[in-house]
């Protein structure tokens, strides 16, 4: 007898900091919650832990080279001021309640697309354990940035119809 089980709905299938260790064993198992879910992860083992969370879904919209999420362009912007926002990336890490250094493409009507990135900041003392998660998630974070390079060169190209 063969079972052939599809979930209702998308789940989330993030992997709490360290999953790249090698070898079996629990930190490799992904978070069974749905995919828009809020709050802690959890594993099929009942095992939660917090962020990171896959970024946000883009949109049908084209600009920004297909990485717009919708929430500002269009009718969901103010009239007379259209802007595309991309997904917001930063070093999530369990000792900050927002993400560190976020980013994310934009573009205002009638400008060249932009790389926003949000510099300031607080200096907190880290643990050795807190040095460990926010070295996994840098490199998460640095993955994103050179996917987003890429978005914004062809974006820019795009824009000026041709070569950089």
């Amino acid at each position: 007898m063969q079972h052939n089980v599809q979930p209702a709905m998308p789940l989330c299938g993030a992997r709490r900091p360290g999953w790249e260790r090698p070898g079996p064993g629990r930190h490799r198992l992904p978070c069974i919650l749905p995919a828009d879910h809020t709050g802690t992860h959890r594993d099929a083992l009942r095992q939660t832990w917090d962020g990171p969370f896959p970024a946000p879904q883009v949109s049908d919209c084209d600009a920004l080279d297909g990485q717009c999420t919708g929430e500002s362009c269009g009718e969901h912007g103010a009239p007379r001021e259209s802007i595309h926002y991309g997904p917001e990336h930063g070093l999530r890490v369990s000792f900050a309640d927002e993400p560190l250094s976020p980013f994310q493409l934009t573009q205002w009507e009638n400008e060249a697309p932009r790389l926003l990135v949000y510099a300031g900041g607080a200096w907190p003392d880290l643990t050795l354990a807190q040095v460990d998660e926010l070295l996994t998630a840098f490199d998460e974070y640095t993955s994103a940035l050179r996917v987003a390079r890429e978005h914004l060169a062809r974006a820019v190209r795009d824009t000026r119809g041709g070569d950089l």
